[in-house]
């Protein structure tokens, strides 16, 4: 009796192990570098474990405020409704079964969202995506790196001239961070 119990219980836990596995896999694949006012290439890895072959998979984005999908950027799949660039939606016709595609696109980072970086805030992409009759969800983890530039004035020694005086400085400036900076404005008052 207790033989029977036990085949009867494995045969349950393996076919609910294997139930539990078969599903889209969904993997974000997150820019090297990427920075306040900048661009960055991220992709979705879609690997199909349903063990059916799947069409017309509906993948919608809910990205950050102060990031935006980069209309027109998107390869491996076709673009869907795109009602608001933080909100994409992405179709994959087709995904036969064990196999998996990519999906490559563009987010561009607002110059806005700076303060929030430097303040800690963790940046996340959710992914809803819809096959089958069946919704999963995927929220990027860890969250994706922002990074900021910083600059610094190196010591300046002090320099006093006469009113009407032509004369020479220079001026060391470094950026402190690993963002990268594309332009500045200096004033020297």
């Amino acid at each position: 009796m207790k033989t029977k119990f036990c085949i009867v219980l494995c045969i349950l836990f393996l076919n609910a192990e294997t139930s539990l596995t078969q599903n889209l896999i969904i993997n974000q694949v997150d820019p090297l570098i990427f920075n306040v006012c900048g661009k960055g290439s991220f992709g979705l890895i879609l690997q199909n474990n349903t063990g059916a072959d799947l069409s017309n998979i509906k993948v919608q984005g809910y990205l950050p405020l102060g990031m935006a999908y980069q209309s027109g950027s998107l390869t491996g799949a076709l673009e869907g409704i795109i009602s608001s660039f933080n909100e994409p939606e992405f179709i994959v016709v087709s995904l036969l079964k064990g196999k998996q595609t990519t999906i490559n696109f563009s987010l561009q980072s607002d110059c806005q969202i700076y303060d929030a970086v430097n303040n800690g805030k963790v940046f996340q992409n959710k992914w809803v995506v819809d096959y089958l009759n069946t919704r999963d969800s995927f929220v990027s983890s860890p969250p994706f790196k922002i990074e900021t530039g910083f600059l610094v004035i190196e010591n300046q020694p002090s320099m006093v001239k006469e009113v009407g005086a032509s004369f020479k400085r220079l001026v060391r400036i470094r950026n402190t961070r690993l963002g990268a900076l594309s332009e500045f404005i200096f004033e020297d008052k």
